[in-house]
């Protein structure tokens, strides 16, 4: 009868876990989808990682500019059968929250225990019992979230400075996971517009921009950092990589007008169709004359296809060149004088 009533009570606990995480992400889409906006860049990196058949443990590190980056940030990125396969498979976020708030009370404690949270002391240190909590989830092969910068911090307490300095608790993680996590950077812009820090509610009509860049293999930080040692020296340098990674995914992907110039394949995509067109035309004289007496070539429209991608079947207006044998077009155009010739 023990072990009935224990397995109904992970019963409960796997709906109460679902039910979080669906009220929330319905209600974050919600607010999304009717009164502000989010543009994400990248999500097919995190995506890829979290299906991947290899189960590779992942910790994404964000910058904190809001107390609802969290729930926004995922319900943007991630449609709802997402979510639920997650939830199904155990590999849906869990992340690093400040006790002193998140679990102040009993009904904190419950609503964000299922949502996933992982009860942290600021100040106490990388070695509290939190963190053993958060290195199970990656010896589970699991996704841990964390804002390593240790709270919200907004624009204007910068300093000047994109990332705050972070806090080594990611470090230690990285250094004794069971299995060499891989690490990504998801860096935000606007959430401190939507949901000021001391604003009680969210704003309405602030967009916000969510960026995942290229993933960090923890093996090869490991590998980099291995003249450190095993102590704090070592940790401070793992965590100046990171912190130049997120950085730099924050310049790259946040700043629209450097993407173009930086990123080729974007380069290459956001094309004018008339510079392809010229293009086009300027390559028809010489593979005409390559090609020629027995075919012609001709400059057509056409529509490209992404084929990858969060927008996989999306159409670009493009050009190219139509090569085809000359006889058939004589005799096409034979055929068809023809069939309309006058009786």
């Amino acid at each position: 009868m023990g072990k009935g009533l224990a397995a109904r009570a992970r019963g409960m606990g796997v709906y109460a876990r679902k039910g979080v995480f669906w009220g929330v992400s319905l209600v974050s889409k919600g607010w999304l989808g009717s009164v502000s906006g989010m543009d994400v860049i990248g999500s097919e990196t995190l995506l890829e990682h979290l299906f991947s058949t290899s189960r590779q443990p992942i910790i994404t590190v964000s910058n904190h500019l809001s107390t609802v980056d969290d729930p926004l940030m995922w319900a943007g990125m991630l449609s709802m059968q997402q979510i639920t396969a997650l939830l199904d498979r155990d590999r849906m976020r869990h992340v690093g929250a400040a006790k002193e708030l998140v679990f102040s009370n009993p009904l904190y404690a419950w609503f964000f225990g299922h949502g996933q949270s992982i009860p942290l002391v600021r100040g106490a240190g990388i070695f509290q019992p939190g963190m053993a909590a958060c290195l199970a989830v990656l010896n589970a092969r699991g996704w841990l979230h964390f804002f390593p910068e240790g709270r919200v911090i907004p624009p204007a307490q910068r300093a000047g400075c994109e990332i705050a300095r972070l806090k080594w608790g990611v470090a230690r993680l990285i250094m004794e996971s069971a299995q060499s996590p891989v690490v990504i950077p998801v860096m935000l812009q606007g959430f401190d517009r939507l949901k000021p820090y001391d604003a009680a509610l969210p704003r309405p009509f602030e967009p916000v921009r969510v960026a995942v860049g290229a993933p960090l293999a923890g093996a090869d930080v490991l590998a980099e950092t291995a003249r450190h040692g095993q102590h704090d020296h070592r940790r401070s340098a793992i965590m100046r990589i990171i912190q130049g990674h997120m950085e730099a995914t924050l310049r790259l992907y946040l700043r629209p007008e450097k993407l173009a110039r930086e990123l080729p394949t974007l380069r290459l995509l956001t094309r004018p169709e008339a510079d392809i067109r010229a293009l086009a035309a300027r390559l028809q004289g010489p593979v005409a004359e390559a090609v020629a007496p027995r075919y012609t070539v001709e400059v057509v429209p056409l529509q490209g296809q992404i084929g990858s991608g969060s927008l996989p079947v999306e159409r670009l207006p493009s050009a190219g060149l139509s090569i085809a044998p000359w006889i058939a077009k004589g005799l096409a155009a034979a055929v068809l004088a023809m069939l309309f010739a006058p009786s």
